[in-house]
């Protein structure tokens, strides 16, 4: 396994860290996306009687359905990339704290057995949060690079439903140009 402070791990932090901080900015341009979807959605709406003489009921039936579907996946990818982002910020700052000389002393006179530090660590949450910790720290005492890893799976899957959110929004714009009578 690929240790941080291997020259392999330096480079693969640097990338991942890279591509990571690009949840920032994503998550602003989906707050937008999110914005502009909705309005589109209330427009319609709001016009529906007027759309009804326009668009076949059907083609607007199914746009209404797209639409709220690519809310529905626009609403992941943000809460995602504001996940992602918040994992980065919290790691940028736990790192120096618990790489410090004070901080390396204190953990080698931890006395607790793993799996019972885990589980004192673990106990003021309620499940299913306290389970999601215990998973992280198992993994995190295992490999170093685990929240690296792990942000970039949910970036992943923010891509993935931003793909999705356009193109529900896209499809949606195509039926009811499809159903116009």
């Amino acid at each position: 396994m690929i240790k941080k402070e291997s020259p392999e791990g330096q480079i693969f932090l640097v990338l991942w860290r890279s591509i990571l901080d690009m949840a920032g900015p994503i998550a602003e341009y989906y707050r937008w996306i999110l914005t502009g979807v909705t309005a589109i959605l209330a427009l319609i709406v709001a016009n529906l009687n007027s759309l009804l003489q326009a668009v076949e009921k059907g083609y607007l039936k199914a746009a209404i359905i797209l639409l709220v579907a690519s809310i529905l996946f626009g609403l992941i990818s943000y809460v995602l990339s504001v996940c992602v982002k918040l994992r980065v910020e919290i790691s940028k700052r736990l790192e120096p704290v618990l790489g410090s000389p004070e901080a390396k002393s204190v953990i080698a006179q931890i006395q607790l057995e793993k799996e019972e530090f885990i589980a004192e660590m673990r106990r003021p949450f309620v499940w299913p949060i306290d389970r999601l910790m215990q998973r992280a720290a198992e993994k995190g005492s295992e490999d170093n690079m685990s929240s690296e890893k792990g942000s970039i799976k949910l970036f992943c899957w923010q891509a993935y439903a931003m793909w999705c959110c356009l193109f529900f929004a896209a499809s949606s714009l195509f039926v009811l140009a499809i159903g116009m009578k």
